[in-house]
């Protein structure tokens, strides 16, 4: 699963649309700058470690891997070392195989323009 969200006013859905299919195309085109490429790795370790922050959200976590059938120690250890050892070519490789957007679907809600 994978989706952007954004808020706009409906007169600029349109150019909103045009922008994030660029950006879409330009991680497919060329490799991520590494200074956006650490920006990014940032966000993630922050959020990964505000997501296991305290006991109950540790056990939710450990819940969600175990429901997956997910080795919490192996699953995790795995998680942080991928995302550390990412690249701007591992990057664009993804956006290659995964983010193809005749196969992607727009969903907008809000006022009609």
């Amino acid at each position: 699963h994978f989706s952007i969200q954004t808020e706009v006013m409906a007169e600029v859905t349109g150019q909103a649309l045009l922008e994030i299919f660029s950006e879409i195309s330009r991680l497919s085109v060329a490799p991520v700058e590494m200074n956006e490429l650490e920006i990014a790795r940032n966000y993630l370790f922050g959020s990964f470690l505000r997501n296991m922050d305290g006991p109950f959200a540790l056990v939710e976590r450990l819940q969600t891997a175990l429901q997956d059938n997910l080795d919490p120690n192996v699953y995790y250890r795995n998680y942080w070392d991928a995302i550390a050892a990412a690249t701007p070519a591992d990057i664009q490789a993804m956006a290659q195989k995964y983010l193809i957007p005749e196969n992607m679907h727009v969903l907008i809600v809000g006022n009609k323009q």
